[in-house]
Order: C-alpha cells, then structure tokens, then sequence
C-alpha cells in the first residue's frame, strides 16, 4: 500500500529530469502539475528559461500535457506562452484526469511520466494511474499551513524513497 505513495524517482526540479532516461525508458508524454513544480505558485507565468525547456522536449518529440487542480484562468494564464493542452482542476489524485489526459495525448498510460511536487496529489494519481512518477523538490517554500501538514506528512514516504535508492 506504501508504495502508491511513493516517487519512482526524485529530482530537485523539472530541468533534471533527463530526456535521455526518459526515452530509453520508452516514456512519450510527459504530464506536468503547475504550482510549485513549474513555477512559484504566486507566479503567473513562465519565464524564458522554463518556455525554452518546454519548447526543446517538445522538439525531441515529447507530448506535453498540464493536469491542475487550480482553476481554469490560473492554468490558462500560465499557459498562454507554453501553448500545451491542459486539464483544470483535475480532482488529483484521481484517476480519471490521468486517463483523459493519455487519451488525448495518444499514448499508453506506460509510455507517460507525471512531473509534480507533492505525494498526495502528483504522486499518488501517476502512480494509481500505473504511470512513472518523478517527484520535484516544491519551489517555493512560503506555503500555507495545510500545505505544510502535508509536507510534514509526506515526509515517511520520502524516507522509503531514499532508504530503496541509498541516498
């Protein structure tokens, strides 16, 4: 059962997830959450740094895709520069927004990693949705307190991730 709530694979942010891995890994698509994983969540839009990454995995043939539990004008704002297609408050850690996103993007919920910051969202679907999971370290830490209960909870299943890598 600990295992649904565990990462495949943690890495400080989005840029070090590497393509390479992904692609011997026979990974297609890959589903990315927003906040804290994208950009700061008071950040409305991506900066050039992030619009050039997004732009070279989709020039190495990547299918891009958001699934966001926020509402549909934070998503589309954000979005706007990137041109993905998007899910708006997706009901993570559900499975359906999971499916919906692979059908559109064609692929088989195998070939897809999901990219996010927090176990019980991000993690917890990609990996009920038998999806890759990488977990991201949050990018803002200035978080409400719900926010950091659900760090503070979070925390066992990271060790379980570390104990099985020896990190």
């Amino acid at each position: 059962m600990a295992n649904i709530f565990v990462p495949k694979i943690m890495v400080p942010t989005v840029y070090d997830v590497d393509s390479n891995f992904l692609k011997k890994h026979n990974i297609k698509g890959i589903i990315y959450d927003v906040d804290n994983t994208l950009v700061g969540f008071k950040i409305r839009v991506p900066d050039e740094k992030l619009i050039s990454h997004i732009e070279g995995l989709k020039n190495e043939g990547f299918k891009l895709f958001i699934i966001s539990n926020n509402k549909k004008e934070r998503v589309d704002e954000f979005n706007k520069s990137l041109g993905l297609s998007y899910i708006f408050r997706g009901m993570k850690p559900l499975w359906f927004s999971f499916f919906s996103a692979a059908k559109k993007m064609g692929l088989k919920r195998k070939e897809i990693v999901v990219v996010g910051d927090q176990i019980f969202t991000d993690v917890l679907g990609g990996n009920i949705s038998s999806m890759l999971t990488v977990m991201v370290d949050p990018i803002d830490l200035k978080e409400t307190f719900l926010f950091k209960l659900k760090r503070f909870l979070e925390k066992p299943f990271v060790k379980i991730y570390q104990r099985r890598n020896n990190k």
